[in-house]
């Protein structure tokens, strides 16, 4: 297993995956620390087999948590000048049957759902090399956290 490496973690955006239960997930590092779990050859081959994913929800499938990103650039936390830029690559995400996720500025081993699709991709129509977490928790779930590079859920009512 190869892992990223730190200094590329820190100054990288990296799209991540893994399945939460039998659904995939989508998380964005905003240059935070990845699980120690996550291998670089098998996310990035991930990462291309997920591109070429057919779209299974339109746009209008997709709810967007508006309510999270527009504080983010009301406090001027965000790099994006606009919502429409800030959720593109999620909704893409999204729109192929991802529940997507961003790290949270304000608490880094946080992250929170950007966007969910209506009909989420399960690993049975998407087997890809990449973390399998059996999970009891709901999914879609509101957040989880990196501590000590494992992986836990929160749920909450919100979704």
């Amino acid at each position: 297993m190869i892992m990223y490496d730190y200094d590329y973690m820190l100054t990288h955006d990296i799209d991540w995956f893994f399945y939460a239960g039998p659904f995939l997930i989508h998380a964005a590092s905003n240059q935070g620390i990845l699980p120690t779990e996550i291998d670089e050859k098998s996310n990035i081959l991930a990462q291309f087999k997920i591109s070429y994913l057919p779209d299974i929800n339109e746009i209008s499938d997709v709810d967007v948590n508006v309510e999270y990103i527009v504080g983010l650039l009301q406090n001027n936390e965000s790099p994006f000048a606009s919502v429409e830029s800030y959720k593109r690559t999620f909704v893409m995400m999204a729109q192929k049957g991802l529940f997507s996720f961003d790290r949270n500025l304000n608490n880094p081993n946080e992250y929170i759902w950007i966007a969910k699709p209506k009909k989420g991709i399960c690993e049975k129509d998407a087997p890809l090399p990449i973390l399998k977490l059996p999970t009891n928790t709901k999914v879609p779930f509101s957040s989880f956290k990196i501590v000590k590079g494992e992986i836990h859920f929160e749920e909450s009512e919100k979704l």
